[in-house]
């Protein structure tokens, strides 16, 4: 599709399908978003912390893209909508703000990774601005090859919207170990997706650790779609004061002996909201799947607000295992009683709960970073 049939599709899409239950209806505030969709581009783009400037990024995406270093085994090119593979070629634009970011994404990249090859570490920094920025990857990993990437999705404090969007389709027998840092201020909105599209024999692992904005929507998107793929999602979420997040976590199967595998930990603190989602589901097609999906979200303040909603379909009776958990858990009373009758302190408890959630996922091992410094930007 062209730009502008795009802006068609924005102009009569709703901004979430009616199909969605009531109570998912509300999960998103799609208002603050509403409000923003008339802005200009950003002109001058939000300085990055050092705290994860230090990341170092072979691509940078900001106004325009930016690529800092070329890496053995892959090719990088700018995106743009002759691209080959093609940006939204993977998903459908099913809302109004995909539709939105359809048309009007200002800057992108296209990674090919060779047939075999293998990329040690591919980072890129996906950074904003005051005013609307638009980032698009497209990632597509040859037969048998092995990659390693790190995202970081930050959005600065200025004032604005942000849209960052990833499709990922990965070639048979190939892997992708993906660490995904996303930054969100609460000064602006915040909608990113990744999704993924898996050939035979493929395996995904994503380590997500997500902090939420003005209000984040954050979607991970797997399409377990080749024979034998697999994937393992870990995903620490969390909301401070002021914040609001929903996180959505899906692995769809469609071939045979697939497996999946969710987990997710979040945190919801002062009056911060924070909504954890894990789907999973097994078509007809899946036979002998296997699939698990968890979510538990803890709450510290009395009008903090956090929901874990797992949720499993299974549309045939020939399967492996499927299961799922959740829990939503506050900290009690005489909990604290007992754990200050320890010698700690109710800031030095909150900080243990906060540092073992941001810690869950690997994200902060993997990149060598401080629990208590992001929880801070």
């Amino acid at each position: 599709m062209s730009r502008e049939q795009y802006k068609e599709l924005f102009e009569k899409l709703p901004f979430q399908p009616i199909a969605d239950t009531p109570t998912v209806r509300y999960y998103t505030d799609w208002r603050l978003f509403e409000e923003r969709l008339g802005i200009e581009y950003a002109e001058k783009e939000d300085a990055v912390p050092s705290e994860i400037e230090s990341i170092g990024y072979d691509v940078v995406l900001g106004r325009e893209a930016r690529i800092n270093r070329r890496v053995r085994g892959a090719s990088i090119t700018e995106a743009s909508y002759d691209s080959d593979p093609k940006p939204l070629s993977l998903m459908k634009v099913s809302n109004k703000m995909q539709a939105f970011h359809a048309y009007r994404w200002n800057a992108g990249i296209v990674v090919s990774v060779e047939e075999g090859g293998s990329i040690d570490r591919l980072s890129i920094l996906s950074g904003s601005g005051e005013g609307y920025t638009g980032h698009h990857i497209v990632v597509r990993t040859g037969r048998e090859s092995k990659s390693r990437m790190i995202l970081v999705d930050y959005s600065g404090e200025s004032d604005g919207l942000k849209t960052f969007f990833v499709e990922v389709d990965m070639g048979q027998g190939s892997s992708l170990d993906l660490d995904f840092l996303a930054l969100h201020a609460p000064s602006k909105p915040v909608y990113t997706i990744l999704y993924t599209r898996l050939g035979e024999a493929s395996t995904l692992n994503v380590r997500l650790l997500s902090s939420g904005g003005m209000m984040s929507k954050l979607e991970i998107a797997t399409i377990a779609e080749g024979a034998k793929s697999g994937v393992d999602v870990k995903a620490s979420d969390i909301s401070r004061a002021g914040t609001r997040s929903d996180v959505v976590l899906t692995a769809l199967h469609k071939g045979p002996e697939t497996e999946g595998n969710i987990s997710a930990r979040g945190v919801a603190l002062g009056d911060g909201y924070l909504a954890q989602r894990a789907l999973a589901r097994i078509e007809p097609s899946a036979t002998w799947a296997s699939s698990e999906v968890e979510s538990h979200v803890t709450i510290i303040g009395e009008k903090a607000r956090g929901y874990a909603v797992p949720m499993l379909e299974i549309h045939t009776g020939d399967v492996v295992k499927a299961g799922h958990e959740a829990s939503v858990t506050t900290i009690q009373e005489d909990h604290l009683f007992y754990l200050r009758s320890r010698g700690l302190s109710r800031e030095e408890i909150e900080k243990l709960l906060i540092t073992g959630t941001l810690t869950f996922s690997g994200v902060i091992d993997n990149l060598n970073l401080s629990p208590q410094v992001l929880f801070r930007l």
